[in-house]
């Protein structure tokens, strides 16, 4: 996987995948690929395939997600989440961020999803986000 440029601290992360909370953490349910009828949509199956369906996030990534609504810059997100405790906590949420745009699993803009509802595709990707 190739990781997407860095994210300026005024980017605003949205969400672009089906979630749900299990045990106050958050499941991000990987997106299907549309179809593979040229090689970067193959690779992009076989990925599917070889890599876990779901991703359950640890505390830190669940508040980064529950924040990444198209409209909090990510600046705001690390206020949020900052803890004493966390060394270089500015580059570990722009990482993980980073990685979670190179998944297809989120964007940048003004775009919201959420397991309940869904305006917009931030990726232009089809997929569905009805709640399980």
């Amino acid at each position: 996987m190739r990781m997407p440029a860095p994210l300026s601290l005024g980017a605003m992360p949205c969400r672009c995948a089906k979630w749900y909370e299990r045990d106050e953490r958050v499941v991000i349910q990987r997106i299907r690929p549309a179809s593979f009828s040229t090689v970067a949509g193959l690779r992009e199956w076989i990925r599917y395939f070889l890599m876990p369906s779901r991703l359950r996030l640890d505390e830190m990534g669940s508040h980064v997600w529950r924040r990444m609504d198209g409209e909090t810059s990510l600046a705001q997100i690390i206020d949020a989440v900052r803890t004493n405790d966390c060394e270089d906590l500015e580059r570990r949420v722009e990482i993980f961020v980073r990685a979670l745009v190179g998944q297809g699993l989120a964007g940048e803009g003004s775009h919201r999803a959420s397991g309940e509802e869904y305006s917009g595709n931030c990726l232009g990707q089809d997929f569905d986000v009805d709640p399980q």
